[in-house]
């Protein structure tokens, strides 16, 4: 047996060592990345599925071979599927259980910014030119301080911990890398909306259907329509914001 069917073996056993199907699937089930200080395991499954995915010949089909798979080759199709099947309750784990509080309520000053204080902070008059310029020059001008106002009021905060998102980034890789990037991008969105959902909520945002917003009185609905100006405001300029940046830092160029 050669050296590159010894560490294929090796690879099988220790993807096989984490089976999802034979885990009893309570809160006690052992996980790969826990946030605690033995990395080790965790660092030894992912240089197994790199193993895998570099050593494993092609599939029959792809080389005009019959479809029926030899038992070798069907073993190791099934340490692939156990592997993409681990890194994905990997990844829902870590999105799941190290998300840091980050009090939205400090996100909440993004709602008081109102259109009088954009205003507040425009450049004095003798910063922008004199009225017999050029107008290009004065749009081109204003454009710019409009520009650096919205930036200025952006705030991104940090939804999970620097390691976390490492360790979630190199879990989409692998997957995006054997073609499961489809899936694992179905179960970011599936644990961070309900985040997102919270974060508006606490904001002041309601799901109010039609019929409820017709059978409000004006000033009750005019008090709703300002605290759901704010709390969008705040939103766009703080929690999509910091969704955004999470998104890019996991999925950048794979997906």
């Amino acid at each position: 047996m050669d050296g590159s069917a010894v560490e294929l073996e090796a690879a099988e056993r220790m993807v096989m060592r984490w089976d999802s199907s034979l885990a009893c699937g309570g809160a006690d089930e052992p996980m790969l990345f826990d946030g605690g200080g033995n990395r080790a395991e965790a660092d030894r499954f992912l240089r197994a599925v790199d193993d895998l995915r570099r050593l494993a010949p092609p599939s029959p089909a792809a080389v005009g071979s019959p479809r029926r798979l030899s038992s070798s080759s069907a073993a190791r199709s099934g340490a692939v599927l156990v592997a993409m099947t681990r890194l994905e309750d990997e990844f829902r784990h870590v999105l799941s259980s190290r998300a840091l509080d980050h009090e939205i309520e400090a996100l909440a000053y993004l709602s008081s910014l109102s259109i009088n204080g954009d205003r507040s902070n425009s450049p004095p008059s003798a910063d922008l030119p004199a009225a017999d310029e050029d107008d290009s020059v004065s749009s081109s001008i204003g454009r710019r301080s409009t520009a650096y106002r919205s930036l200025r009021s952006i705030r991104e905060i940090d939804l999970l911990p620097d390691d976390a998102v490492a360790d979630l980034r190199a879990i989409a890789y692998r997957m995006a890398a054997a073609g499961h990037g489809r899936e694992c991008a179905q179960v970011y969105a599936s644990v961070r909306k309900p985040a997102v959902d919270a974060s508006l909520r606490r904001l002041g945002v309601e799901r109010l259907s039609i019929g409820d917003v017709q059978r409000l009185e004006w000033d009750a609905l005019e008090a709703k329509i300002r605290r759901w100006i704010r709390a969008a405001r705040a939103a766009v300029r703080g929690v999509f914001a910091s969704e955004r940046r999470l998104c890019f830092h996991i999925f950048h160029d794979l997906i």
